[in-house]
Formats: C-alpha cells, structure tokens, sequence
C-alpha cells in the first residue's frame, strides 16, 4: 500500500537523522522525511471521503487529527526530557524506529481496496481542462488562502512557539514542554467533541459545507487570541492564553479537513487534500523562515506572534468571501460523468447512495 511504504520511508529518514554526519546530511533527510510525510494526509482522507457518509466524516477526520495534535503534544513533553537527559541523535533514532510499530497493526487489519474504492477505481475520467478555468473558480482561492495562512499559525506554533518560551519568557525545557503538551492535549477533546456536534447538525439539517465552514470560521476566529501573549507576562495567564488559542484550533482542525472532504467528489478527493497539503508544506517552509528572521533584526517575539495571529484572521476572511457554494468541479478536475449532488437530499437517500457506492458530490454549483 503507497501509504505503508510511506511511513515507512518518513520513520526511516527521522532515524537516520540521528546518525548524520553534517548539516547537508541532516538537509537530505529532512527532504526525504517530508517527501514521505506528504503521502499521509491526502491518503488517510480519501479514505474516509470515500467510504463514509457527509454526516459521518466529521468523527473519524477528527481520529486522524487527534493523532496528528498528540504527536506534537507527546513530542514536546516527553522529547524535552528525552532531549536534556539523553541528546538530539538518541531522540531522533527512537521516535523514528518506535513510530514503526504502527505498520504491524495498519497490515494487519486496513483492507487493501474498500468495495467503494473499487467501483469508483473503473469510473470513466475526461481531459483535464486548462488551469485558468481552475484559477476563475473562487473555492480554489478560498481552499488556497485557507490552507496557507492556517497552516502559517500551526507551522509557527510547532516550530516556534516552544523557543519563545524559552529564549523570551525563561522557561527550562521541561516547564516548556509542559506548556505546550497541555494545550495540544485539550485541542484534540475539543477536536473530537466538535466534530461529533458538526456531524449531528449535518445528519439533522443538511448543509454540510455551511455547517463546517461554520465551526472553522468560530476556531479560526478563537485561535487568533494568540496575540493576548503580547500582554500577558505571568506564567498563569500564558497557560491559559496558548489553551484558549488552541482549544479554538480544536474546534476547527477536524472541521477543516472534513470541509474539503465536502466540497470534493470522493473520485479526485486525494487530488484536492494533496494540493491543499502541498500548500501548507510551502507555508511550513515560510512561517519558520519568516519569524526566524523577524526575531533576528527584532530581537522580539512580538511581530512574529502578531503575524501568526493575523494569518488565521486572513484565513477566516477567504473562507467567509470564497467558499461560498460547492464549486469544485468534476470536469475542473479531470473526471468525467455527471453525478447527482446530493448534498440537500433527505438522510435516507444519502444513505442509500453510501450503500451503493455512489458519489456524494456532484459538479454543478449548488449552495452547500
């Protein structure tokens, strides 16, 4: 499976970090580590866009983040310790070879190709049609612009974040770790609790885009309260500034990923997460880059953090304009065929649809 021989090259590039040899080695690896890495999202959420209703996305998108906020969480608490007592180059070799332990389980129960998979697999596909029809369609630009300046935030807070508590407020690698686990641990309660309120309403009310475009906007909206961290001095209000901040990051992560299982048909649903990842790759190369050199002729964390809050406050801003009604376009897309859109369909035909395989988005623009 391309997602097994994946995370089995990202797992084995991270553990070779730790015996390299000089920067170009390390540099080699990274890229390496990352051009595994790219396969995850793109991979784990078709899956769930193609074998699971509209009304039901929402809780196993939020499994899949929860998984990827843990990481973080458990990598700066338990990472932190590892780091002071133990070195770089031990951590790097056990993350790598003990995330492989996952692959036992993955082999032994994923099934290869799911019944649905199967007879969208044989669906007949068009040309793809030029890119500047693409590039007029306003859910691109909002897909876009959302992607890369919420990833911007997240990019900053896995990067950055811990050196400001560090290197600004003080803080010992452990209280550092520690500050930073806890509100990655609330994220993913929020994330679960959001996402099974968001699948309900769906299931009750239709709508799905509004609905996840909804709980994106508010955790967005939440998330940007990172900016209170340049009033803010005491160890206290700190803690409960990142918890806030983050917690709104659970309530729109799960919410996000799923809002482009929405507005994609389940046939090129990889497609679409895979340019939206690529997007966020090249703002996690911008937002480190970028708050390294405003800390070097600033010798502040202040812009920095003001850039991280105001680029959910872009996001919000493009999702509100651009995602408007479902404009991702089979034809756009490369995929020919004329499926029913049955995003305003009563429960029961959508049911009847997962049952037998059918796509549950179709291309013409209809409010969402």
């Amino acid at each position: 499976m391309p997602k097994s021989r994946a995370f089995l090259r990202w797992s084995a590039a991270s553990a070779a970090i730790g015996l390299a040899g000089s920067f170009q080695q390390i540099l080699l690896l990274r890229v390496l580590l990352g051009v595994g890495e790219s396969v995850a999202p793109p991979a784990s959420l078709a899956y769930i866009r193609q074998n699971f209703r509209e009304d039901q996305q929402g809780l196993p998108t939020a499994i899949y983040v929860a998984g990827m906020t843990l990481g973080p969480a458990a990598g700066a608490l338990l990472g932190a310790s590892f780091l002071v007592s133990f070195g770089w180059r031990l951590l790097f070799i056990l993350t790598g070879l003990g995330a492989l332990v996952w692959l036992v389980p993955w082999f032994l129960l994923a099934p290869v190709k799911s019944p649905r998979a199967c007879i969208r697999a044989g669906s007949p596909k068009g040309a793809a049609a030029p890119w500047r029809m693409l590039l007029a369609t306003p859910t691109f630009w909002g897909v876009t612009i959302g992607a890369f300046f919420y990833s911007y935030f997240s990019y900053f807070c896995l990067t950055w974040l811990p050196s400001n508590l560090v290197m600004a407020r003080g803080y010992s690698f452990v209280k550092m770790g520690a500050y930073t686990a806890a509100p990655y641990v609330g994220t993913v309660v929020v994330s679960f609790s959001s996402a099974r309120m968001a699948d309900r309403l769906i299931a009750r009310f239709g709508h799905p885009m509004y609905v996840r475009k909804l709980f994106v906007s508010v955790g967005f909206l939440l998330g940007s309260t990172i900016v209170l961290l340049l009033v803010f001095r005491s160890s206290l209000a700190v803690l409960l500034t990142l918890m806030f901040s983050l917690f709104g990051i659970g309530l729109a992560s799960s919410n996000y990923w799923a809002l482009t299982e929405a507005i994609s048909p389940a046939a090129v649903v990889g497609r679409v997460i895979g340019y939206q990842n690529m997007i966020a790759n090249l703002s996690g190369i911008c937002a480190p880059l970028l708050t390294g050199f405003l800390v070097d002729r600033t010798k502040s964390f202040d812009l920095p953090i003001l850039f991280a809050g105001g680029a959910l406050l872009v996001a919000v801003a493009a999702y509100l304009a651009l995602l408007r009604v479902r404009h991702i376009v089979l034809r756009l897309l490369g995929v020919g065929g004329n499926p029913r859109d049955s995003s305003h369909a009563p429960r029961t035909s959508r049911r009847r649809g997962a049952r037998y395989g059918g796509d549950q988005s179709g291309f013409r623009e209809r409010p969402g």
